[in-house]
C-alpha cells in the first residue's frame, strides 16, 4: 500500500474485520480476535493520536466475543 509495514497491516486487519462484520463465519470471527488483539496490542502506544480507532477497537471487541 505504500505506508509503514505496520500501517500496511493495520489497514489490512481492518479490512478483514470488516469483512467478517458484514459477513460473519466462524472462520472469520476467529480470525478477526485475532487481528483485533494484535493490532491493540501494536497500537496502544499510539492510542491518543487515532481516538476514532480506539473507540471502535473497544466496540469491536465485545460484539465479536458475543459471535465466537
Amino acid at each position: 500500500m505504500g505506508f509503514s509495514p505496520m500501517v500496511d497491516e493495520a489497514i489490512e486487519s481492518l479490512r478483514a474485520v470488516d469483512q467478517c462484520v458484514s459477513e460473519p463465519t466462524e472462520e472469520r470471527l476467529g480470525d478477526s480476535k485475532r487481528r483485533l488483539s494484535r493490532l491493540a496490542r501494536d497500537i496502544e502506544p499510539y492510542m491518543g493520536f487515532v481516538p476514532v480507532l480506539e473507540e471502535n477497537l473497544d466496540a469491536l471487541a465485545p460484539w465479536l466475543e458475543a459471535r465466537a
